[in-house]
């Protein structure tokens, strides 16, 4: 994260937005308690903050008077801006002597400390790194001699896009930047190979590659859906199931052979098999050939017929049957448990003290049967199940018996969820200033009804 200056303090008062190029702005006093690193003379500074992008909010980036964080800052003109951006944490919050950042829903709560030694330890590596002409011909020649880059580059043409420190993955002592390469295909595709140079160590840490469609055109996907759906294998692997095309692109898959990574390019068909969830391939097609060349399949089934379990944050969902074969109108007892396995305090919310739900799906992607709605048939569930709080600790665990008849005849898929009425009633956690809602679900599990 590339920073002026890091600092705490607080948000003062906040200007009206502004408009620039269709994204908006605002302006926001902060009066700073401390520097953490490269120290500036200014006690009250004002800030930029990009809030929204073409009409999208930008995660996380929202401030309000008061509100006590830990901010990077860049100078630019007669204010200062955020340095930071989607690419990292968007916003640092400070609270009793911990901090939290919020990206993607926020983080575990870490104390303000352990943060600003891990901000300094970036300082104090990367103190005195310039990227002269000369660093950046080693990081470039690093890059061009590992092997699995000379194999993926002979017989292309190719350009060194640009070079950058690499400070996500940053390691204490280790000097890493990323250097991206790209090539071009003669038709249909463009590829951007991303390379993760460790200049301390003279080697390459990890290589990812990123692949734009520049001449696949509308007829190209029209035969690559064509091909990949007659397909023999294919079609034994969607049987009776109903499904959806839901992507056709270019895309790869990679392999390890003699210690190289090898890149394969082809136009891919992405299926959803129903039900929607339980079930994706990804079919890679060679035109040229006019066949089917690999076929990947990801899974959300259960590999344990009867018990399954899902993880959100520091939750576990498990869900356990008594047998996979039933009669239509059976009952079946599955049995539900939450556990937590944070290891700080937190307060849980619950509607009426409901944690859990479960539906019921058949090979069509049709909705069978949802407890949620079979228990409470009201519309306006907080009326009927008002808020019950508590404070869990780790290891704190909830288990519930839910019950149901099997609806029909047929192979069904099981889910398990926490309780939510579709509208964001459900079970929350309160930590902080701030919050989140548990959303925990299970992989399905398979029954069959006759």
């Amino acid at each position: 994260m590339d920073a002026d200056t890091v600092a705490i303090g607080t948000v003062g008062q906040g200007s009206t937005p502004s408009v620039q190029d269709n994204s908006i702005y605002s302006y926001w006093d902060f009066n700073v308690e401390e520097y953490i690193i490269k120290p500036l003379p200014e006690t009250t500074m004002r800030i930029r903050i990009w809030e929204r992008d073409g009409g999208l909010p930008i995660k996380g980036v929202h401030l309000r008077e008061g509100e006590h964080l830990l901010v990077f800052l860049k100078k630019q003109g007669d204010f200062f801006v955020f340095a930071g951006g989607m690419a990292e944490p968007s916003k640092f919050t400070v609270q009793d002597g911990s901090i939290q950042y919020s990206f993607y829903g926020g983080s575990p709560w870490e104390s303000l400390d352990s943060a600003i030694s891990r901000i300094n330890a970036v300082v104090d590596t990367w103190a005195g790194e310039s990227l002269t002409s000369e660093r950046r011909a080693q990081v470039v020649n690093i890059a061009l001699d590992d092997p699995s880059i000379k194999e993926f580059l002979v017989g292309r043409q190719y350009e060194i896009t640009s070079v950058s420190p690499y400070l996500v993955g940053f390691v204490p002592g280790e000097i890493r930047y990323v250097v991206n390469i790209q090539s071009p295909n003669q038709q249909q595709w463009e590829a951007n190979l991303v390379v993760i140079v460790n200049v301390t160590k003279s080697r390459v840490d990890k290589n990812t590659l990123n692949v734009s469609s520049t001449g696949f055109t509308e007829a190209d996907m029209s035969e690559t859906q064509r091909i990949a759906l007659a397909d023999k294998t294919v079609q034994e692997t969607i049987g009776d199931r109903g499904y959806e095309v839901f992507l056709i692109s270019i895309d790869y898959w990679q392999e390890v052979q003699d210690g190289k990574t090898l890149f394969h390019i082809f136009p891919v068909v992405e299926l959803f098999l129903y039900p929607r969830g339980s079930e994706n391939l990804y079919v890679f097609v060679d035109l040229d050939q006019k066949k089917v060349v690999k076929i990947f399949t990801e899974s959300n089934l259960s590999q344990n017929p009867l018990e399954s379990a899902g993880i959100d944050r520091d939750f576990t969902l498990t869900i356990t049957i008594p047998k996979t074969e039933y009669r239509i109108g059976e009952t079946v007892e599955a049995v539900m448990t939450l556990k937590y396995t944070g290891s700080d305090p937190l307060e849980l919310s619950a509607p009426g003290g409901q944690y859990f739900n479960l539906f019921i799906r058949d090979r069509q992607n049709n909705m069978l049967y949802r407890w949620r709605d079979d228990k409470y048939p009201t519309g306006n569930l907080a009326s009927v199940l008002p808020l019950v709080k508590e404070t869990i600790e780790s290891g704190w665990s909830a288990t519930g018996r839910l019950q149901f008849r099997v609806p029909q005849a047929g192979t069904l898929y099981l889910k398990g969820l926490t309780f939510n009425d579709g509208s964001g009633y459900q079970v929350t956690v309160s930590q902080g200033s701030g919050g989140y809602g548990v959303n925990a679900d299970t992989p399905f599990l398979v029954i069959q009804a006759r």
